[in-house]
């Protein structure tokens, strides 16, 4: 999302909760901490929290609320584990590389597990109580990398002034 279009979904929270204004740094660096979400998704869960929160809510209670629904469940991890595992795709070798796989939490779970060739191939019952054991470590770890988004650097410009600078990608006006 663009700078303006993060100061909107800012100005939807602090709107619907007077007496929590939020001045014009507070408000910009808000902003920033939010421009890689997606605008939609981000809007929604504005308007949704405008409606049911009672103060403006933290960059972090924030980022959760857009994206805290896309994080899966422990039950929902093994699960999908043991569905990529039992799609024949690793006894018949054709187990894509790690990174194609869509979901990371999956792959970070297999590789504490050992590798995606020993659960596939170990005793099942074996690897799912070794997985249910190490599953909510692993959610709980993407869970913080997800909420944290990209890391913010701070800068200072020709004139002394501090900005928070997102690595790789430029702030949109």
């Amino acid at each position: 999302m663009t700078r303006q279009e993060a100061l909107g979904v800012w100005a939807i929270l602090t709107a619907a909760a007077p007496g929590h204004d939020l001045d014009e740094d507070q408000l910009a660096i808000r902003a920033e901490l939010i421009i890689d979400l997606d605008f939609a998704a981000a809007r929604a869960a504005a308007i949704r929290l405008a409606q049911t929160a009672r103060w403006v809510p933290s960059v972090a209670e924030f980022r959760e609320a857009v994206l805290g629904g896309d994080l899966l469940t422990i039950d929902e991890l093994i699960a999908e584990l043991f569905a990529v595992a039992a799609g024949g795709v690793i006894r018949y070798g054709n187990m894509p590389p790690l990174s194609e796989i869509t979901r990371p939490e999956v792959n970070a779970l297999a590789e504490a597990l050992g590798g995606w060739e020993r659960v596939g191939t170990e005793d099942v019952e074996v690897v799912r109580a070794h997985a249910v054991r190490l599953a909510g470590s692993v959610i709980e770890r993407h869970r913080r990398q997800v909420l944290a988004g990209p890391p913010a650097q701070q800068e200072i410009d020709l004139r002394g002034e501090r900005k928070l600078v997102l690595p790789d990608k430029r702030i949109p006006e």
